[in-house]
């Protein structure tokens, strides 16, 4: 009987100390990763609506061109009274961004989403502008967006015309190695076989 009770006690000791052990720490470690900058889209596109052409015509020639746009984001310090944080390792190295598509309209097909990368550095307390593609040329080759010239409206919905926002997320690092992402940007973009001026 005693030494049942010395197993179990034994046991006992040794559940809590592992339990206190994998208790310890910082929920997974995420202080330790927390950057004290945050990146964030200042705008899209100069915050203007934008009209893509499923076809472009260019001398009388068809041809099929991917959209781009000019993002513009910030390197803005959680804590700006945080002298820590003017360092170059608080500096953004801008690696990716993700499209994705709404509809706006009565309709639900949309471009698949799609990843990009970039390669640009937002330094602490400033904001630059780079190119990103908000359609690829590819895309516009599969439905829903090749039904507006062939057959020349959308199926789903009997439209000319396609009406959507697009969602803009930027993701990077500074240069400590601290992983940032912005929240979701949103901009209109309305797509058309082509437009008519």
């Amino acid at each position: 009987m005693h030494k049942m009770l010395l197993m179990l006690t034994s046991m006992i000791l040794a559940v809590t100390l592992m339990t206190g052990l994998i208790g310890c720490g910082d929920a997974g470690g995420e202080a330790n990763t927390k950057a004290p900058v945050m990146l964030y889209i200042r705008s899209l596109n100069d915050d203007a609506p934008y009209f893509a052409e499923v076809w472009d015509s260019i001398n009388d020639a068809i041809s099929i061109r991917e959209d781009v746009v000019t993002c513009l984001v910030q390197n803005q310090p959680l804590d700006p009274t945080d002298e820590g944080t003017e360092s170059f390792y608080q500096d953004i190295i801008c690696k990716g961004y993700e499209i994705s598509y709404f509809r706006k309209d009565t309709g639900t097909r949309v471009p698949a989403s799609f990843t990009g990368s970039v390669n640009v550095v937002c330094t602490v307390n400033s904001s630059i502008g780079f190119d990103i593609i908000i359609c690829r040329a590819s895309q516009k080759q599969m439905p829903p967006l090749i039904d507006l010239c062939d057959p020349g409206y959308d199926m789903e919905t009997g439209l000319n015309e396609i009406h959507t926002t697009c969602r803009v997320v930027v993701w990077g690092e500074t240069f400590a190695g601290e992983e940032v992402v912005t929240d979701p940007a949103h901009m209109t973009v309305n797509f058309a076989c082509q437009w008519i001026d």
